[in-house]
């Protein structure tokens, strides 16, 4: 006697984490640069490279700072760097092989004059969720013993599978009249439209960059503009159940000449293109036989089980009191955000979405000194999705700035948020991995006359009686695989 194994591909989840990473450091400055105090600081983390040992997983990380200054001469200037660090997250049952997703928050960002250098302080959110894919093994039968008894279940879901990847390089001209230096550049890309074009995924979509430029008067000023993009991405499917995600690897804005009133903008961005398709396992989930005893051997497995994904977009607008203490504003010259969620949930064909934008203002007085604050703006956003109260969902927010303006005691700002997600599911499933022999169960014997249960199955009963499922239909031929509560079984055993 031998089992007979089978195996299925099934998401398992491991278990999941949320650590907090502490990033400090003296960033230096620039070669022959003193810095006054910093108008604006923003930050974003790559992870480099994770490891998944026994119990831990090993993350590496990038978080690459650029900071607006105004530096010892009263003049404004800007510059980034990169600050790697290195972070462990602890999590029950980690091993070496499986796979972690892994999702960043920038809790705080922050940078202090300490003279040739800014003290840079940084608190990053790290959550992980670790993952088993690899095909489990679970038992399918036993040879040599023909009245073998499996109970199955079939657990549908959605599989997200990466089918190409390539970058796009977007070269455009923008009018600016009158700069003559770029001071500091972000851009964020949204994807409008995926479909297949041959072998090829050709995906459309926009990016938005903002600029912080100055004219030959030192005068600064923001400038936003849209280019819409196009490329094509070789992908491994024909299928049309596609989704692309573009994010911005480097954005480069350069003034063309002062006389011609341009900007060059030069961005390149990293694209993936992704596939759903619904998949359908067969789980068995307990198992008997009347002629040999034993228990079934079932490992408490957690699934998870992936629904569609999710995107939308939301503009936010706002009035944004000057603190009390400092000048009024007589010109707004740049603003910047970074969207942070507080909660997800899932309604009926809809995602809630909660959270707060940390909005950054940067002005100049009358007088013609430049000022700096943070408002933290409450915000929640709604995206259609297919999904109900008893499904859970992951976001990933970014926001690009439209437009700021305003005077006086208020600042007026406009942003856009690019929201990304996916609905899932947990199931908690025990699933049959072997067998123990036990004692053999006692029989019970003669003609009996049995009513069923509602919702009881034909298997439930033949376990209950210590027979076949064959031998069931046999006698009573008009049996459904599950009662209704009025079937009257007669067995002879």
């Amino acid at each position: 006697m031998e089992l007979i194994w089978n195996d299925i591909s099934l998401e398992r989840v491991i278990g999941a984490a949320t650590a907090q990473a502490l990033v400090e450091g003296n960033v230096p400055l620039p070669e022959a640069k003193s810095v006054k105090s910093i108008l604006d600081t923003q930050a974003e983390v790559r992870i480099t490279s994770y490891e998944v040992g026994e119990g831990v997983v090993g993350v590496e990380a990038s978080l690459r700072v650029a900071f607006i200054c105004m530096g010892g001469d009263d003049r404004v200037f800007s510059f980034t760097s990169s600050a790697p660090f290195k972070h462990t997250i602890s999590i029950d049952g980690a091993k070496a092989g499986q796979t972690a997703e892994i999702t960043t928050v920038i809790q705080s960002v922050s940078g202090m004059p300490s003279g040739d250098f800014v003290a840079l302080t940084s608190t990053v959110e790290l959550s992980c969720r670790l993952e088993d894919l690899s095909p489990m093994r679970v038992m399918a039968g036993l040879s040599g013993v023909s009245d073998v008894e499996v109970k199955t279940e079939q657990v549908k879901y959605m599989t997200r599978r990466a089918v190409g990847s390539g970058s796009c390089r977007i070269r455009e001209e923008i009018g600016a009249s009158g700069v003559n230096t770029v001071m500091a550049s972000t851009g964020e890309a949204s994807v409008r439209e995926v479909h297949i074009e041959g072998a090829n995924a050709c995906v459309s979509g926009v990016l938005t960059v903002s600029a912080l430029c100055m004219d030959s008067s030192d005068r600064l000023t923001q400038t936003v503009q849209h280019v819409t993009f196009e490329e094509l991405i070789p992908v491994d499917t024909a299928s049309a159940a596609l989704s692309a995600r573009a994010s911005v690897d480097t954005v480069v804005m350069r003034p063309v000449g002062e006389e011609f009133g341009l900007i060059t903008l030069e961005a390149i961005l990293d694209i993936s293109v992704f596939e759903t398709v619904e998949r359908a396992a067969t789980v068995p989930t307990d198992s008997f036989s009347p002629m040999l005893a034993y228990d079934p051997l079932a490992a408490r497995t957690r699934l998870m089980l992936r629904g569609e994904s999710f995107s939308a977009k939301q503009s936010i607008r706002e009035n944004i009191d000057v603190p009390e203490g400092m000048p009024e504003i007589y010109r707004t010259v740049y603003s910047s955000a970074r969207p942070m969620t507080t909660s997800v949930s899932c309604g009926s064909g809809r995602v809630d979405i909660d959270g707060i934008l940390f909005t950054h203002i940067i002005y100049q007085s009358e007088g013609g000194a430049m000022y700096s604050f943070t408002e933290d703006i409450p915000f929640f956003v709604q995206a259609d999705a297919a999904c109900d109260s008893m499904t859970e969902a992951e976001a990933s927010l970014r926001c690009v700035c439209s437009a700021s303006g305003g005077t006086g005691r208020s600042a007026e700002i406009s942003y856009t948020l690019l929201i990304d997600g996916t609905t899932f599911s947990y199931r908690d499933i025990d699933i049959v991995t072997g067998i123990a022999e036990c004692e053999q169960r006692e029989s019970v014997k003669g003609i009996v006359v049995y009513y069923a249960d509602k919702g009881e199955t034909l298997y439930d009963i033949a376990k209950r009686f210590n027979v076949t499922t064959h031998s069931l239909r046999m006698s009573n031929p008009s049996l459904a695989d599950t009662m209704n509560g009025t079937e009257r079984l007669v067995m002879m055993l």
